[in-house]
């Protein structure tokens, strides 16, 4: 439930994207940010599937320092299909869920990565960090 409202955050926020978005990047590009940004990715998980428009999503459990210790939150990685798909996803969840985080989500053309649950701040302060280093828009 928390990954489907997560994907909801980030298809909410992907409508105000215009079509002068970063470029898109791959989980692997985002996950190397978050790392650089001094996040650890103690956990991946499958978000929920069989969204038409959504190629792959993916919810990382992500902390300060040790998994075991450190400022915890969580991330969900997706990638959706097209801008078309994309808008028809928004409208679809628009009238179901609102997002808990709008200003935890960020986009690189059809990437979108958002902060999902109740993320300790400095969790959201490197996110954020490694977002920029990005180009993601958000």
């Amino acid at each position: 439930m928390r990954s489907a409202l997560a994907l909801a955050a980030i298809v909410v926020v992907v409508a105000s994207c215009s079509p002068t978005d970063a470029a898109p990047r791959s989980r692997e590009e985002v996950v190397g940010a978050l790392e650089s940004a001094g996040l650890r990715v103690c956990t991946t998980d499958d978000a929920p599937s069989g969204i038409d428009g959504v190629v792959d999503a993916r919810e990382l459990a992500v902390a300060v320092g040790s998994c075991d210790s450190g400022a915890t939150g969580r991330v969900v990685v997706a990638t959706l299909q097209d801008e078309d798909d994309r808008d028809r996803i928004i409208a679809a969840l628009l009238a179901v869920h609102r997002p808990r985080f709008a200003d935890g989500v960020w986009t690189m053309g059809t990437t979108t990565v958002a902060i999902s649950g109740v993320p300790d701040d400095e969790v959201v302060e490197r996110v954020g960090r490694a977002m920029d280093a990005l180009g993601a828009n958000g």
